[in-house]
């Protein structure tokens, strides 16, 4: 009767010090499910619906394309889809982040490409983390094939891995080779029942209002017939 008493005891302790201990998780982090990623209490990491744009400048953006197919490797299936787009910023000018995070990776590139110049174009992709599920890609592709080229665009970036970043922080000054270069910008996304979300999912009203007067600033500018605004705007 004693041994079984003993039992009891032991397993109602191990069953306080496991509860209690998830308890002292919850309170140290707010969401200990999180993989090891947390906001460490620098933003709330809940919803992205602050986000601001990548240029300082409308001035500093000489084109720009939306994306709206799904990625192909981030298809729906998988839990995730991408909101894209190319901004052809000229040279030398300044791209922020369009939203808080930390640089989880930067990496070296040589995408292969079907084109009569190149063999390859060399870019660097510098990806910021949101949350647990949002991340947010800057890709510099300055479109060239020079390895030295590829270099000088390295050494205008001003994160490494491990940064936090602030929304209007620099992420890197824009290097252009040709009328083809541009930042390729997404952000990866569970996928939504509703499709492809409005970018006022993610935008504040400053940074919507901000994405409507550079594209009918584009508009009027190349007056082409073709509409900046996509599928989105």
């Amino acid at each position: 009767m004693e041994k079984r008493w003993k039992k009891v005891i032991v397993a109602i302790t191990t069953i306080t010090i496991i509860i209690g201990s998830f308890f002292i998780i919850m309170l140290i982090d707010n969401n200990p499910f999180d993989h090891g990623f947390s906001s460490e209490g620098r933003y709330d990491q809940n919803h992205l619906n602050y986000m601001g744009v990548i240029f300082e400048n409308k001035i500093h953006v000489f084109d720009l394309t939306f994306h709206c197919e799904t990625h192909p490797l981030h298809p729906c299936e998988d839990g995730l889809q991408y909101y894209a787009g190319d901004f052809f910023f000229n040279n030398m000018t300044p791209v922020i982040a369009c939203a808080p995070g930390r640089v989880e990776r930067i990496d070296w590139l040589a995408a292969e490409e079907d084109l009569p110049f190149n063999t390859s174009l060399y870019i660097i992709n510098v990806g910021v983390r949101f949350n647990e599920s949002v991340s947010i890609t800057y890709c510099f592709e300055p479109f060239t094939n020079k390895t030295s080229d590829w270099e000088l665009q390295g050494q205008l970036l001003n994160v490494t891995i491990g940064d936090w970043v602030k929304k209007g922080d620099l992420i890197g000054v824009f290097l252009k080779i040709n009328q083809y270069a541009h930042i390729h910008w997404d952000i990866s996304i569970p996928c939504m029942d509703i499709g492809y979300p409005s970018p006022e999912y993610f935008y504040d009203m400053e940074g919507y209002n901000q994405m409507l007067d550079l594209i009918s600033y584009l508009n009027a500018t190349h007056n082409d017939g073709i509409d900046r605004g996509g599928c989105y705007f």
